[in-house]
């Protein structure tokens, strides 16, 4: 249930190591483009350095002056605003919660260090569990296969104990008879002897519980 429930996937912790470098590396590289995007386009208290510089462009044309290096650097700037605007832009890095990856990487480094070096030692320790714990409680197609065998078995016991049973009542008619006659001519005359049958549990010699009765003078039990 713990590997199971954490969900691993291979190669997993590597990349959050790298993950985490870099939105470490993206946090502080996010807030250098934030203040430059603010330098060069403004905000709501002072003009950005293009809007300064297009400005100038707009005084000197005014009076026909050259302006030509400040368009340049016009055009340089605003290459870069656009650069600065697409970085911006990149949401990828922006969600990434530096805490969060840790604690995924703390319980991997859990998990490394009870059932493997690595993800896929993990997995093949889980896998191997799964497999134990199904041959411990049995899927249901497995117990409806021994159910199945059972009944086979079972029946197949009960014909052998009939068949055992059968045989012994046979041979001890012709016991009960030998012995009778030979304690009568023991001069026992009144003497009865007989097998009783009971049914018991099964074992490697059928289910029969047999004993010997005998009433060695009339009027005995």
């Amino acid at each position: 249930r713990e590997i199971e429930s954490a969900n691993i996937t291979v190669g997993e912790y590597d990349e959050l190591k790298k993950k985490l470098e870099i939105a470490d590396s993206f946090e502080k590289t996010y807030k250098a483009y934030n203040n430059s995007d603010i330098l060069l386009n403004g905000n709501e208290d002072n003009d950005g350095a293009v809007t300064q510089i297009q400005n100038a462009i707009k005084l000197l044309n005014s009076v026909n002056a050259n302006t030509d290096k400040l368009n340049e650097a016009l055009v340089i700037l605003e290459d870069a605003k656009s650069e600065i605007s697409q970085f911006l832009g990149n949401q990828e890095f922006l969600n990434v919660n530096p805490d969060e990856i840790n604690q995924r990487l703390d319980l991997i480094t859990r998990l490394m260090l009870k059932y493997g070096s690595g993800e896929e030692e993990i997995l093949r320790f889980l896998e191997n569990a799964q497999a134990e714990l199904e041959n411990i409680s049995f899927s249901e197609k497995r117990i409806a296969e021994l159910s199945e065998k059972l009944d086979v078995s079972t029946n197949k016991l009960i014909e052998l104990g009939e068949k055992l049973t059968k045989s012994r009542k046979s041979a001890a008619e012709k016991f009960q008879k030998n012995v009778t006659d030979v304690l009568k001519y023991l001069n026992m005359p009144n003497v009865k002897f007989f097998v009783d049958f009971k049914k018991g549990r099964y074992t490697k010699i059928g289910c029969d519980v047999c004993e010997f009765m005998i009433s060695a003078n009339d009027g005995e039990t």
